[in-house]
């Protein structure tokens, strides 16, 4: 059955059901939505049409560079019966397969040599895009966090937490009850968690740590792991990074951002030049 042909080109159904059950299992999707189908259809045409430029253009892909890739492909997998289970989930061959990696590396050669940002920019155009973006660059508050887990459950375990936190009257007290009694790895290291950022820790811990004040200790907190016992020594307010810290990595995103727009406007004129049909 065909789904949709690009000029000459026959998409099969074969070849979008595969597409569209690969996009729901990396995505952990039960079902698979109108945007998703589209989503899958178009990557689908797209390639089609850069394919068909790649073999116009004379590219070709040896058989060792296929034969490399499709033993990296069964290499992803535990054993030869994990690898056969993924061809029958996904209804192929290893022909299939092999003929899929060999599609795309003919595409991805294609485009190396067809879309080639640049790979430097004037810094006044990364001045502006860092000014232009310049929340993006601010960083979240943090605090150092040192940390008790007692991880005994029921009463027990919040007895014994209640203990613990009638003990500690000091800083110093923290760190040697964290030494010998805390459940979490940190214990080796006298509960240091270092400085942690807002929004990295689970919903109940983070309102906790940053709702303390420096040398401050919290009362026990019930959490699925246990109960936590949390001492904050430092604190660091939310701050922009400065453009020179970050202007080797701003020319990369620049370049990828470049990239993305100019292999975008080659799509479009490839695709106004071709009869597309979709059936499905």
């Amino acid at each position: 059955m065909i789904v949709a042909r690009v000029n000459n080109i026959e998409i099969t159904a074969k070849e979008y059901d595969f597409e569209l059950q690969l996009t729901k299992t990396k995505n952990c999707l039960d079902e698979a939505s109108p945007e998703c189908c589209k989503r899958v259809m178009d990557c689908l045409i797209d390639a089609a049409l850069l394919r068909r430029e790649a073999v116009s253009h004379g590219i070709k892909i040896s058989e060792d560079e296929v034969e490399e890739h499709v033993i990296d492909f069964m290499l992803n997998h535990e054993d030869e019966k994990e690898f056969n289970e993924t061809m029958q989930k996904f209804h192929v061959t290893q022909d299939y397969i092999r003929n899929r990696l060999k599609s795309k590396l003919l595409i991805k050669r294609y485009i190396e040599e067809k879309v080639q940002p640049r790979t430097d920019f004037p810094e006044e155009e990364l001045k502006k895009f860092y000014n232009d973006h310049i929340e993006s660059f601010k960083t979240r508050e943090a605090v150092r966090v040192y940390h008790i887990l007692i991880k005994e459950e029921g009463e027990k375990g919040k007895q014994k937490a209640e203990t613990v936190h009638q003990e500690i009257k000091t800083p110093q007290d923290f760190h040697r009850h964290a030494s010998s009694c805390s459940g979490c790895p940190s214990g080796c290291n006298c509960g240091d968690l270092g400085f942690i950022r807002r929004g990295k820790m689970i919903p109940e811990l983070d309102e906790v740590i940053f709702s303390l004040e420096k040398n401050e200790i919290s009362k026990p907190v019930k959490t699925k792991f246990g109960y936590h016992i949390l001492l904050v020594t430092d604190k660091k307010e939310a701050e922009i990074t400065e453009f020179e810290c970050i202007k080797d990595s701003l020319c990369e995103r620049l370049r990828e951002i470049e990239f993305e727009l100019l292999l975008a406007d080659h799509l479009t004129k490839l695709r106004e030049n071709a009869e597309i049909k979709i059936f499905k």
